[in-house]
């Protein structure tokens, strides 16, 4: 991993293992890297190097935003991959059960959201470290996918079938459908209340 302060290229890491997947807020840089065993999530602020995710397991697809962190990876019962998040002294596991959580979860401060499996397809879920309960914001027999979000929201697609995906935004108390067509929308991203696709 290699860092630019604005003056000069700074190596972070040097080791004989892979490193991946590198993100940073300011100057905190976080990504996955192989320890000879398993892929773990460092930290990187003021610099000091901090494994986040040590549990024996693999973590992957880290976010950062302003110091905190959230990535998905394996959990105590090895089954399946779970949503963790640091705050910036612990780390905390926010999902437990029995599917699939990943497709990397997406971090605004301390809000989180991620693409999940409830054992018919994928939905979309939301967790704030302020009000620490998991909220699904799909609930249908088709898959929501990609979630991003910013202080104005989440946005995410819907497979209405499977050659016509809409774009769905939460505001933070209503779910709006925001296209309504036979195309395949996709690639939304939001800022704020400013949302973009294509």
């Amino acid at each position: 991993i290699f860092y630019w302060n604005g003056y000069k290229i700074i190596q972070i890491t040097d080791n004989d293992y892979d490193d991946f997947n590198s993100r940073i807020s300011k100057q905190d840089l976080v990504w996955e890297g192989f320890d000879g065993t398993n892929w773990d999530i460092y930290y990187r602020h003021k610099n000091t190097i901090t494994n986040i995710s040590h549990n024996g397991f693999d973590h992957f697809e880290p976010r950062i935003k302003k110091g905190k962190v959230t990535w998905h990876g394996g959990s105590e019962d090895g089954s399946d991959d779970e949503i963790f998040y640091y705050n910036g002294t612990n780390t905390i596991q926010i999902t437990h059960n029995d599917y699939n959580d990943w497709f990397p979860p997406e971090i605004f401060n301390t809000m989180i959201t991620w693409q999940g499996y409830d054992g018919t397809d994928s939905e979309i879920y939301y967790w704030d470290e302020t009000d620490p309960i998991i909220r699904a914001l799909s609930d249908n027999s088709e898959e929501d996918a990609f979630p991003r979000i910013s202080d104005g929201g989440i946005v995410w697609k819907y497979r209405e079938n499977p050659f016509n995906w809409e774009i769905m935004y939460w505001n933070g108390t209503d779910i709006i459908q925001l296209t309504d067509n036979e195309s395949f929308d996709d690639r939304q991203d939001i800022d704020k209340e400013s949302i973009v696709w294509r």
